[in-house]
């Protein structure tokens, strides 16, 4: 994702510079700074368009949505293919923009987005068959007893959430170390970024961090 953003930084940039250049050789100074001008104002303008009506939930860095996430807290639509794709856009356009920003700050929120991702997927078969849970027939109503589908499936929401809140975690201490290009800042900011939130760090979390 990281080295995509930043093809994606270079592309953009590289047409704006030409395009201000040509304009300058062609017309003059004044008119060359009016296209840059007017490419920065449009590369603003669609991004602030994309947080805006889209996916208002990636106004800002991510990181105050990561940790609370990670603490326990529901928030919905930070983790969907809309708020990634709008978090990673927006940062592409406001940096070739000219803004000074970074990308170190959502790449926390990019990378836990991608680790919650892997996460569910890998959760998705036993999240159905737990959703195989059904009301037993052959009772009178007011009388129906939960029955499951498989034999001995115990139902267990929290570590579902537990699995997903790890995912994140390591998701995004890799998102900081692809942004940093530091895989021991990596390292380091799991360890802070756990010693905020519930989850105890520990060695197997280390290790696949180090991975």
């Amino acid at each position: 994702v990281n080295l995509i953003m930043v093809a994606l930084d270079l592309q953009l940039l590289q047409w704006k510079f030409s395009a201000t250049q040509y304009t300058t050789s062609a017309s003059g100074l004044a008119a060359g700074v009016a296209v840059l001008v007017s490419i920065s104002v449009g590369y603003a303008f669609v991004a602030a368009s994309l947080v805006s009506y889209v996916a208002p939930i990636c106004a800002g860095s991510g990181i105050p949505e990561v940790l609370g996430f990670l603490n326990g807290n529901s928030l919905p639509g930070i983790f969907t293919l809309s708020s990634f794709l709008v978090r990673t856009s927006a940062i592409v356009l406001v940096q070739t923009a000219g803004f000074p920003v970074g990308r170190e700050g959502p790449m926390v929120a990019i990378g836990g987005c991608v680790g919650f991702g892997v996460a569910w997927l890998l959760l998705r078969r036993t999240e159905l068959q737990v959703e195989q849970v059904f009301t037993s027939p052959g009772r009178t109503e007011g009388q129906g007893s939960l029955g499951l589908a498989t034999t001995t499936l115990v139902v267990n929401e929290e570590l579902f959430a537990h699995v997903k809140r790890v995912g994140c975690a390591l998701g995004g201490a890799a998102g900081i170390a692809t942004a940093f290009n530091a895989p021991i800042g990596g390292i380091l900011y799991m360890f802070e970024e756990l010693a905020v939130s519930s989850l105890p760090p520990d060695l197997a979390k280390f290790m696949c961090t180090v991975i």
